[in-house]
Formats: C-alpha cells, structure tokens, sequence
C-alpha cells in the first residue's frame, strides 16, 4: 500500500509531490517578457533646396506605439556625424553653412532601453545647397594723380565672395581707348587703380567671376572726368 505526502515549502514556491517513488517538481508560473516595439524615424532637412548662407535644420521625427521615444539621433552628413538627444519625439540639428552642391544626410535612432524600443533609420535625404546670388558696386574716386575704381562684391546672406574682378574702361567717343585690370577680392573688396585720366566721359564694366560658393555679376556705371 503506498502512502502519498505533500509537502509545500513557501520560500522555495515549489510543490514537491511523493508518490509511487517519482519525484516531481513544479515551478510557479511566470511571464514572458514583453517584446520591444517598433520605432520609426522619418527626416526632413528644411529648406531644401537651399542657398549658400541660408540657415538649413535637420528634423528628426521618431515614434514609438505605445511608448514614449527615448534615446538619440546621430545625423550624418556628408561623412560627419552628429549626435542629438529625442526631446518629445524629436531631435533637431542646425548645419554649419553648407557649402554650395548636395549634401547626403542621413537620420538613425538609438533607444536609451534596447527591452522597450528598437532602433530605426530614416529614409536617406539629398540636400541641395545653390550657390548665392551676388550684388558688384562701384566707388570711384577722382585723386590728384589717378582715378581708382574699388569695387565691392556683396553675398545673400551676409555671405563674403571670394575669386577674381576684371575691369573694362572705355572712353566714349574713342574707340581705341581701351583700359584692363584685373584683380582677387579681399574681404569682398577690391581697388583697381586707372592711372591719370584726360577729359571726357567713360563707361566702367566690371565683371566678377564668382566662386565655389557665389554667383557672378557684373556692373556697368558711366562718368565724366573733367581735370581741373
């Protein structure tokens, strides 16, 4: 006759059942754990196209059903990553005056908790940064053994051109009067001297080259010399 002894311990949570000589343990119950959920990251680069000197924003938006996002975005752009904390769903990267031509950006999301969110990639983005238009002004100044023309060369955006100025001086009337110079901007800027006039009207034209970053332009003025 066999007899059958139960026997409960509380601290190990295990039933021990004795019964015909077999030993049989069961554990207590558990939960599997909760799988992480799915993030999305979506990025807009803004404005785009842009213009040389023009402030661009990166904007990362990431989402997380269920869940708050938490963790980081590490931009790229151009081979250059930069790393920005989500604050209530976003991350948000001003670029450093993108140089004119495209730029690939990219946008990956890294979760602060692995076990709540997985990590995401937005779809790439191409920014496209144009050159900036220019604006060429002239001052021309009448000294008591030349004439100088200085030619300012001005970007959109505050921008400082850079590169070559040629300058054509043509006496109206004469058509074999001709006058050349040439010369590189400094800080925008370039004085062109002319050498001594004779009386009459001219007609100064101005080209400026541009440069990696600036547009060319050009300026024409007409003015008289009257030698005193």
């Amino acid at each position: 006759m066999s007899t059958t002894r139960t026997t409960q311990t509380i601290a190990s949570a295990l039933a021990v059942t004795l019964g015909g000589g077999a030993l049989v343990a069961f554990a207590p119950a558990t939960h599997a754990a909760s799988a992480p959920v799915k993030s999305t990251t979506q990025l807009v680069v803004s404005p785009d196209p842009s213009e040389y000197g023009e402030a661009v924003t990166a904007a990362a938006t990431v989402t997380t059903p269920g869940a708050t996002p938490a963790g980081d975005v590490t931009f790229v752009v151009k081979g250059v990553s930069t790393t920005v904390e989500v604050e209530d769903g976003k991350a948000l990267l001003e670029l450093a005056q993108p140089v004119a031509g495209e730029h690939p950006v990219s946008a990956t999301f890294t979760p602060a908790d692995p076990t709540v969110a997985d990590g995401s990639a937005a779809e790439p983005v191409i920014l496209d940064v144009a050159k900036a238009e220019t604006r060429s002004r002239l001052r021309i100044r009448h000294l008591p053994r030349r004439t100088e023309v200085t030619v300012k060369v001005s970007g959109e955006h505050e921008t400082v051109a850079t590169g070559k100025v040629k300058l054509v001086l043509r006496k109206l009337g004469d058509e074999d009067f001709v006058v050349k110079r040439f010369g590189r901007l400094g800080k925008g800027s370039r004085g062109l001297g002319l050498g001594q006039l004779d009386k009459g009207r001219y007609k100064v034209l101005v080209k400026y080259r541009g440069d990696a970053n600036h547009e060319r332009s050009t300026k024409a003025r007409t003015f008289g010399f009257h030698r005193g």
